[in-house]
């Protein structure tokens, strides 16, 4: 290929003809190694453990669902803060939310208890058993 139709050829093209196509490629490909790498960092202990459930009432009309998430990037045992969230919905084929109510709490292995009585009437219990005590170790020691 001659020098007038390199001149004519693409920017890219004349880079690859020009005999700096290796560090061409290699400074191209460096900046997205780089952002993956500075995403995964940033994302790094990003995620939470999110504990709960739900029941139905006793006459099967209603629903409740019960969740605790645990602070971003920290063991759930540890003492942190944790927000409860708890929701009522219908139940029935497209549940329809009656409630939504959230908690901040700050303790160790947030747990909930809900009891529903015969008028549907729902009692939750929020706790937690201590620093570094689950509901199993607490159980076994008797709580």
């Amino acid at each position: 290929m001659g020098a007038n139709e390199i001149g004519r050829a693409s920017p890219v093209f004349r880079r690859l003809l020009s005999g700096s196509a290796t560090l061409w490629v290699m400074r191209n490909s460096v900046a997205p190694v780089l952002l993956l790498l500075a995403l995964m960092a940033i994302f790094t202990g990003c995620s939470r453990t999110v504990t709960g459930g739900f029941e139905d009432s006793p006459d099967k009309k209603y629903r409740l669902y019960g969740r605790v998430y645990g602070a971003l990037g920290k063991a759930f045992l540890d003492k942190t803060r944790k927000t409860v969230r708890l929701s009522v919905v219908t139940n029935n084929a497209v549940e329809t939310v009656l409630f939504t109510r959230e908690f901040r709490v700050t303790g160790s292995d947030v747990g909930l208890n809900w009891t529903w009585d015969k008028d549907a009437n729902v009692t939750v219990a929020i706790f937690d058993y201590g620093p570094r005590v689950s509901e199993e170790d607490a159980l076994k020691a008797g709580s």
